[in-house]
């Protein structure tokens, strides 16, 4: 019976793992992206893929001021995401979403990288680097 309740107090001893807080801005997405804690590095790279996608979109707003914004968001993401996405190319499961950034922001420094990764990655990544090549070879 002692043995019974001393494991039941045990086991209401036990406490919750705390969460980890998710990045939000886009410097904290980078940052992530560029860390070792595999779960926010893929939460980060497709964060950073559909911001790069919005940029996209938002650079024909017909708002100068939401224009501009996207603008500057792709100027940052080229300087400081594009050559952090090159070296995670290497990384399997950020190899798609690095390749369609790297597409998105159209890196031409990006190439060989891609060429390089292509044949040694599964069949669905290799059509997105397959885009992403013929895109900046356009």
């Amino acid at each position: 019976m002692l043995l019974l309740l001393s494991i039941t107090a045990s086991a209401q001893s036990i406490k919750e793992p705390v969460p980890r807080p998710r990045p939000e801005t886009p410097e904290e997405l980078v940052s992530a992206l560029g860390g070792s804690h595999a779960p926010d590095q893929l939460y980060a790279a497709r964060e950073l893929r559909r911001l790069t996608r919005m940029s996209l979109k938002e650079t024909a707003s017909r708002d100068p001021i939401r224009s501009l914004e996207a603008r500057q968001f792709l100027a940052v993401f080229d300087n400081t995401l594009a050559p952090l996405c090159i070296e995670l190319l290497t990384e399997p499961k950020l190899t798609r979403p690095c390749a369609d950034i790297l597409s998105l922001l159209e890196t031409d420094a990006a190439l060989p990288a891609l060429k390089a990764r292509l044949p040694e990655t599964a069949r669905g990544t290799q059509r997105s680097i397959e885009r992403a090549i013929q895109t900046l070879e356009e």
